[in-house]
C-alpha cells in the first residue's frame, strides 16, 4: 500500500528545493519524477478501491404440482319395471367414472357420498312423489372384473390413473326381494370426488 505520508514527504521536499534557490535542477527533477510516481501509484490504488466487487448467488425455482380431475361420468339406469313385481334375483346395472391425472404417477382416493336418501344402513332411490324408497347397493372396480362394495361413509377407493385418463367401472344393484309397490320415477344423486 502506498502511504499518504510518503507522497506528502516528496511534495514537501520539492517545495524546499524550489524555495532554497540553490539551482539544484537535477535534484529537483528527480524529486518531481518521484512525486509524480507516488501520485500515479496512489491514484491507481484509489482506483482499485473504487472498483472493488461483491457477488451473491441468485436461485430461480419452480414447483409443478400434480393435477387430477374427474373428466366424465356414465350414469346408472335400472330402466323400467312393472308395479306389483318383486325381484326373484338381484338386478345390476353398470356405470363408470373417468379420472385424468397429469404429472407424476399419483395415487388417488375415489370417494362416493351416501346419496340424498340414505337411511343410515343403505343408499336408496326415492319416488319423485315422495314416501316410497328402494334400497340399492354400489360397487367399484379398478380393473373391470373385480368389484368391491362402496359402503356408506367409506374411506375411499385407492387407484392410480394413467396420464391419458382411466375409466373405472361402477355397478349398482337392486337386491333380490325388492318389490315395486308404487309406480313413479325413482332416483338418487351421489357426489363423486377425488383426493390426492
Amino acid at each position: 500500500m502506498i502511504k499518504r505520508e510518503s507522497f506528502m514527504s516528496s511534495i514537501n521536499a520539492l517545495r524546499y528545493e524550489t524555495s532554497s534557490g540553490n539551482g539544484a535542477v537535477k535534484q529537483s527533477r528527480k524529486l518531481i519524477r518521484s512525486a509524480f510516481s507516488y501520485a500515479l501509484l496512489f491514484s491507481s490504488f484509489a482506483l482499485d478501491l473504487a472498483h472493488a466487487q461483491s457477488s451473491a448467488t441468485l436461485t430461480v425455482s419452480l414447483t409443478v404440482a400434480d393435477s387430477c380431475n374427474i373428466s366424465g361420468v356414465n350414469h346408472i339406469s335400472f330402466g323400467s319395471q312393472t308395479a306389483g313385481q318383486t325381484l326373484t334375483s338381484s338386478q345390476s346395472q353398470a356405470g363408470s367414472v373417468t379420472i385424468v391425472c397429469a404429472g407424476s404417477s399419483t395415487a388417488v382416493s375415489v370417494n362416493f357420498s351416501n346419496g340424498l336418501n340414505s337411511d343410515g344402513s343403505s343408499r336408496r332411490l326415492q319416488n319423485a312423489a315422495g314416501g316410497s324408497y328402494l334400497s340399492y347397493g354400489l360397487e367399484f372396480s379398478s380393473d373391470g372384473t373385480n368389484y368391491v362394495p362402496v359402503a356408506l361413509s367409506h374411506a375411499g377407493v385407492s387407484v392410480t390413473p394413467g396420464s391419458g385418463g382411466t375409466t373405472y367401472n361402477l355397478r349398482a344393484s337392486l337386491p333380490s326381494g325388492t318389490s315395486f309397490v308404487r309406480s313413479g320415477a325413482y332416483s338418487d344423486q351421489l357426489t363423486v370426488s377425488i383426493s390426492f
